[in-house]
């Protein structure tokens, strides 16, 4: 089981994980767990690279770089966007697919700034949700959707998903308290919210 990173400009098929991957899913078309394990190994790596160019004022050869770094994200994301698919056609209940697709999609829509893969990874978030609605970590991914959507009315999507997340999370069992959100987690989610409201307020008059 693979779990590194790819470095920057590797290609899909550079490491024999990729291949015993493809071997294990076709092995057992029935079984979701190849494709879905797949899938995080095909997530880029962070756009370190890319930030130290851009801090750097490397011009014009620093923007060539970042548009094929962004086409490598890309295809490397769909790779990824492919296997979840595979996983949840063979598998439709396992809500871990729909997050891992949602955040594929959200970053090949960063990559290529297309609207179309963001609104996917909303809906991806939605289907998590409906397979497993008592888990307010979910509910904090579909806000961070809708944000990146970009709308007057997909920010107040968010905030109402972020304030959902905040009481569903408030309602948890005493026995259970140990999996809820932690100070750090509540914090960094009001700050959300405030950050949210704050650009309705620069952007969506009423």
């Amino acid at each position: 089981r693979a779990h590194a990173r790819l470095p920057l400009g590797t290609t899909l098929d550079v490491h024999p994980a990729h291949s015993a991957y493809r071997r294990a899913t076709a092995a057992d078309p029935r079984d979701a767990g190849a494709p879905l394990e797949h899938a995080p190994w095909l997530h880029p790596p962070a756009r370190a690279e890319q930030s130290n160019r851009a801090m750097s004022g490397a011009g014009a050869s620093a923007s060539a770089a970042d548009q094929d770094q962004s086409q490598r994200i890309a295809a490397l994301a769909s790779a990824g966007i492919a296997a979840c698919k595979t996983g949840i056609a063979r598998s439709p209940a396992k809500f871990g697919a729909y997050v891992r697709l949602a955040q594929l999609s959200l970053l090949r829509g960063q990559a290529t700034n297309d609207r179309a893969d963001v609104a996917q990874a909303v809906a991806a978030m939605e289907d998590a949700i409906d397979r497993y609605p008592e888990y307010p970590r979910n509910l904090v991914g579909l806000g961070n959707c809708q944000v990146e959507l970009g709308t007057c009315a997909s920010a107040e999507d968010a905030i109402a998903s972020y304030r959902a997340a905040l009481a569903l999370d408030a309602r948890r069992p005493a026995w259970e308290t140990f999996r809820g959100f932690s100070e750090t987690e509540t914090s960094d989610i009001k700050m959300r919210i405030q950050a949210v409201e704050q650009f309705l307020l620069d952007n969506c008059p009423k």
